[in-house]
């Protein structure tokens, strides 16, 4: 299900060159943000999915997970070119690993098939400080049902 396959993206994401455990997250902004420890990061939050019952004794899921890849803003161009070369690593990456290393056989397939428009992200006196561009990886998982029904 969802948290681990989220686990598998998140282990993906950290292989991208330029990332590693300590500057992506699941879901800690302000920490990972605030640290200082790098000048990018990619954090995961959960997308939207589906499910259908693919067979009679399984389920189909089709699980969306955001990687939302942040570059600190330090002038104009270079910090652009900065971001849109991460997010470039991030899709090469995702791409050579199409079932997120799942041992299980569980997913069956992954694919970064959206990217959202680069924004930036300003403090409240109007100081920009940082670039991000969200994009959606999309998952899709075969699980077999133990019906606990006759």
């Amino acid at each position: 299900m969802y948290p681990e396959g989220e686990a598998l993206v998140l282990t993906t994401l950290q292989g991208a060159t330029g990332f590693s455990s300590t500057n992506t997250s699941r879901g800690k902004w302000g920490a990972l943000l605030n640290s200082g420890l790098s000048d990018h990061y990619g954090i995961l939050k959960p997308g939207s999915f589906s499910r259908s019952q693919s067979a009679m004794s399984a389920n189909e899921s089709i699980f969306q997970t955001v990687i939302q890849v942040w570059q600190r803003y330090v002038d104009d161009g270079d910090s652009l070119t900065n971001l849109e070369g991460h997010v470039k690593n991030v899709i090469n990456r995702f791409d050579a690993y199409p079932q997120l290393g799942d041992t299980t056989g569980t997913i069956i397939e992954t694919m970064i098939t959206d990217g959202r428009e680069a924004e930036e992200q300003w403090t409240k006196d109007g100081a920009l400080v940082w670039l991000k561009q969200d994009l959606i990886v999309t998952w899709r998982e075969h699980d077999i049902i133990n019906y606990s029904e006759s």
